[in-house]
C-alpha cells in the first residue's frame, strides 16, 4: 500500500483521460477516435495500477494488477490503427486486418485470467508490484507490443521526413507523446528502474499524457490534419490549398504560397482572414459541387488566378473540408487583352479602330446617354504625300495626328481612326457648346504642334454636331461629315473659316 504512488498514478490518469476526451470530440479526423482510444486504454492502465497501491490485502492486489492490462494490450491495437488512419494507410485497415490485431489482445486476456489453470502466462511467477516477467503468452506479448510500436514508429519517422515544418511539430508530438512510456517499459525491463518492484510506465503517462495535450491544444492535433496530403504534391506547378471542416488553412503548397504571397504561418489560420482580399469565401463555402471562377491577386506583381473550388466529403458524407487548385493563367490573360487590343486598336495610331467606333456608337445609342458630340476630321492633301513622299512618311503625318488628339481630348472621350485619313472622336455627355470649346482647344493644339514642325505642317478639315433627344447619333454623324467637308472645300479653296 503506498498512498503517494496512488495519488501520482491518479494525476496520470486525469491527464490520459483529459487527452482521450479531447480527441474523441475530433472524431472525425481520421485517427482521432483510435488516439482517444489509446490514450483511455492509457488512463485505464494507471488508474488501475492507482488502485492496487490503495489496498494491502494481497488477493486485492492480484486482481487490480490483472485489470492493468485491459489498457496495456489495448495500446499497441490502438496505436496501429491511429498511424495507419493519420499516416493515409487507412485501405489496410479491412475488416479481416483488424480481426488479426485483436486476436493477440483478446488471447492474452483469456490466459491472464485464466492462468491458474494452464499457468501460460505467470508460470509461477508472480509478484504484487508488477508484471514484468511469466510464462510463454506474456513474453508473446512483449514481443508483439514492441514490435507494433517499433512499426509505428516507422510509419511516424517517414511521415516526420516528408512533412511541412508545421505537421512536423505535429508528427514529432506523436512520437514523442509515444516513445516516452515505451522507454520507461525498457528502462523497468533491464533492471535500472531506481523503484523496485514498481512499473514505472504509468507514471511517465503523466509526461507523455500532457504532451499529448499539448499537441491537440497547441498544434490543433486532429482538429487541422493533413485531410488531403496524398493530393498534396510539393513538385505541382499549380497551387493547393486545403481547408478543414472548421473553415482553417490546414495545407498549402510551394506554387499557392508563390501565387497568394501566404506563408506557412498561414497554416491553422481561419480562412476568412487569410484569403477574403482576393477570394469571396461565402462562394467557397456554399458550394456543394466543384465551381470554377477567376480572381486577381493584388499584389507585385498583379497574378490572375483561375481557381477550382472542390468540397470534400468523409465516408458518411459528411463535409469534411475543401480543396482549392489555383492555377496562374496571369500570362493568358495578358495575351487575350493583348488580342481584345489588337481588335479594337489601330495598329498605325493605336487609336481605336472603326469596329470599335460602331460598338461604341451603338451603345450609347442604346443606352440613350445624350447628349454626345462628334467631331470628324480629315488630314488635308494627304493622297498628295503618299505620292511625293511615299507611304512611309504618310504614315507618320497620320502618327502625328494621332499625338495631336491625344494631346487635345479628355479621358473620356474616344479617338478613333475610322478609315485611311478619317478620325472620329466621341464626346460622351457634351453640350454643342462644351463641344465647340473643345474643337477651338484642338485647332490650337494643331497649331502649337506645327510651330514645332520644320518639315511637312499637318492640316485638318474638321466638322461637329451633337445628338440629343431630338437628334441621333447616326443623323449627328452625317451633319458632322457634312460640315467637315464644308471646311475642306473652303481649304481647297484657300479662305479659312472661323468657328
Amino acid at each position: 500500500m503506498n498512498l503517494y504512488y496512488a495519488f501520482a498514478l491518479s494525476v496520470s490518469a486525469a491527464i490520459s483521460a483529459t487527452g482521450a476526451f479531447t480527441a474523441w470530440q475530433r472524431r472525425s479526423a481520421p485517427g482521432a477516435a483510435a488516439l482517444a482510444l489509446f490514450m483511455l486504454g492509457n488512463a485505464v492502465w494507471a488508474f488501475t495500477y492507482a488502485v492496487r497501491w490503495c489496498f494491502a490485502e494481497r488477493a486485492v492486489q492480484y486482481f487490480w494488477l490483472d485489470a492493468t492490462y485491459l489498457g496495456v494490450v489495448a495500446g499497441p491495437f490502438c496505436m496501429i490503427v491511429f498511424a495507419l488512419q493519420f499516416t493515409h494507410r487507412s485501405h489496410l485497415l479491412v475488416r479481416r486486418n483488424l480481426i488479426l490485431l485483436a486476436i493477440e489482445p483478446f488471447l492474452i486476456l483469456a490466459l491472464l485470467w485464466t492462468d491458474s489453470l494452464h499457468g501460460l502466462f505467470y508460470a509461477g511467477i508472480r509478484s504484487t508490484g508488477r508484471i514484468y516477467a511469466g510464462g510463454p503468452s506474456f513474453w508473446i506479448n512483449v514481443i508483439y507490443s514492441y514490435a507494433i510500436y517499433l512499426l509505428v514508429a516507422g510509419f511516424f519517422a517517414r511521415e516526420y521526413a516528408r512533412a511541412t515544418n508545421f505537421y512536423r511539430h505535429q508528427i514529432g508530438t506523436i512520437l514523442l507523446g509515444m516513445l516516452l512510456p515505451w522507454v520507461g517499459n525498457l528502462i523497468t525491463f533491464a533492471g535500472l528502474s531506481p523503484f523496485k518492484d514498481l512499473d514505472i510506465t504509468p507514471f511517465i503517462f503523466i509526461l507523455s499524457g500532457l504532451i499529448f495535450d499539448y499537441g491537440l491544444f497547441h498544434y490543433h492535433l486532429m482538429d487541422i490534419v493533413p485531410v488531403a496530403h496524398d493530393k498534396l504534391i510539393e513538385s505541382l506547378p499549380d497551387g493547393v490549398l486545403v481547408l478543414d471542416a472548421h473553415k482553417r488553412i490546414v495545407d498549402i503548397n510551394p506554387a499557392a504560397r508563390g501565387m497568394t504571397g501566404l506563408s506557412l504561418k498561414a497554416i491553422g489560420k481561419p480562412a476568412e482572414s487569410t484569403l477574403t482580399n482576393w477570394l469571396n469565401m461565402q462562394d467557397v463555402y456554399s458550394t456543394t459541387t466543384e465551381i470554377q471562377i477567376e480572381v486577381r491577386v493584388s499584389r507585385a506583381p498583379l497574378c490572375d488566378i483561375e481557381v477550382r473550388v472542390m468540397p470534400m466529403f468523409d465516408k458518411r458524407q459528411n463535409p469534411s473540408g475543401w480543396l482549392i487548385l489555383l492555377r496562374d493563367i496571369t500570362e493568358r490573360i495578358q495575351m487575350e487583352d493583348k488580342l481584345k487590343q489588337l481588335s479594337i486598336r489601330d495598329t498605325l495610331t493605336g487609336l481605336y479602330n472603326r469596329t470599335y467606333f460602331e460598338s461604341e456608337l451603338a451603345h450609347l445609342e442604346q443606352e440613350r446617354h445624350f447628349p454626345v458630340s462628334l467631331i470628324l476630321l480629315d488630314v488635308d492633301d494627304m493622297k498628295a504625300v503618299n505620292d511625293q513622299r511615299g507611304h512611309a512618311a504618310g504614315d507618320e503625318i497620320l502618327k502625328r495626328v494621332a499625338l495631336v488628339l491625344n494631346t487635345a481630348f479628355r479621358a473620356e472621350d474616344v479617338i478613333t481612326r475610322i478609315g485611311g485619313d478619317e478620325f472620329v472622336v466621341i464626346l460622351p455627355n457634351t453640350t454643342s457648346a462644351a463641344a465647340d470649346a473643345i474643337l477651338r482647344r484642338l485647332r490650337l493644339a494643331l497649331q502649337a504642334h506645327n510651330a514645332t514642325q520644320a518639315d511637312i505642317a499637318l492640316n485638318m478639315s474638321m466638322g461637329i454636331s451633337t445628338a440629343d433627344a431630338s437628334v441621333s447619333l447616326a443623323e449627328a454623324f452625317k451633319f458632322a461629315d457634312a460640315d467637315m467637308y464644308r471646311e475642306k472645300r473652303i481649304h481647297r479653296g484657300g479662305s479659312e473659316p472661323v468657328r
